[in-house]
């Protein structure tokens, strides 16, 4: 019978006989890939692969659960992550709608958020689109439908617990509906409660300015002033002067014409 030298250790080594089988003999100086007719047995004939073999094979087994379970993991957080809300867009025109977006700005949901609002966005395909792409369809609608005309103003506000995204999203915003209506309507937009004030830059949105009303004059009302009230003022009456002694030297009655008169008894 002919044996093959699986593994050799200082005083033994492990065969395979023509049956399969593995058997512990004494080594003689034996190296593995050899093949000997005649051994000394040292142990019963083991038909199970030998512990050794069985050890290797677990060692390397772990590597690639270990990656399919990283695998798995990256799958599953990239799943969350796309249908998890990053930041939500209040778009208000007349119309008020709400845009769910994920970290990457793509739309994951819209809603609208008074009647005008849901009407605007029935039936609107937004799935799989970019913040900015469903932003100007929903002003392109709104303005179709009459909701948006010359000189009317549409607000965008961003909520979201990264302030650092909202601080830079906000000019990317209004740079995005100032290119997009470029040339065609001047309207007022309001970012986070801040209006634009660019100067004369290329498609700048102008604010149309309206005048300040004329303040109104008060108004007083005088009844109480009325003639008949107890604040009637009466003019003076003029007095002369009692002490005329002023003038009994500056004019002298002459009564002799008078006298021995007709009028006399």
């Amino acid at each position: 019978m002919k044996y093959l030298v699986m593994e050799t250790h200082f005083s033994y080594a492990i065969v395979l006989d023509d049956g399969g089988r593995f058997i512990k003999c004494a080594n003689f100086d034996y190296q593995v890939g050899d093949k000997v007719s005649d051994i000394v047995a040292m142990a019963p004939i083991e038909r199970l692969p030998k512990p050794s073999l069985l050890k290797k094979l677990k060692k390397y087994f772990w590597v690639p659960t270990l990656a399919t379970a990283l695998a798995l993991i990256l799958v599953i957080s990239g799943v969350i992550q796309h249908y998890t809300t990053f930041a939500s867009v209040y778009l208000a025109i007349n119309p008020e709608v709400r845009i769910d977006i994920n970290q990457s700005e793509t739309v994951i949901g819209l809603a609208g958020m008074n009647l005008d609002g849901e009407h605007l966005v029935e039936g609107y395909p937004y799935k799989r689109k970019h913040l900015d792409t469903v932003m100007n369809e929903l002003i392109d609608r709104a303005i179709d439908e009459g909701y948006l005309s010359e000189g009317g103003k549409v607000r965008v506000d961003l909520a979201t617990y990264d302030a650092e995204w909202q601080k830079q999203a906000q000019p990317i915003v209004r740079d995005n509906i100032k290119q997009h209506l470029k040339d065609r309507i001047n309207i007022r937009i309001e970012i986070d409660g801040d209006l634009s004030e660019d100067d004369d830059a290329p498609g700048k949105i102008i604010i149309p300015i309206e005048p300040r009303p004329e303040p109104t004059p008060p108004v007083y009302d005088d009844s109480e002033y009325d003639q008949d009230s107890d604040y009637e003022i009466e003019a003076p009456t003029p007095t002369l002067p009692d002490d005329d002694s002023d003038y009994d030297d500056v004019y002298e009655w002459d009564d002799s014409e008078y006298e021995d008169s007709e009028f006399d008894d």
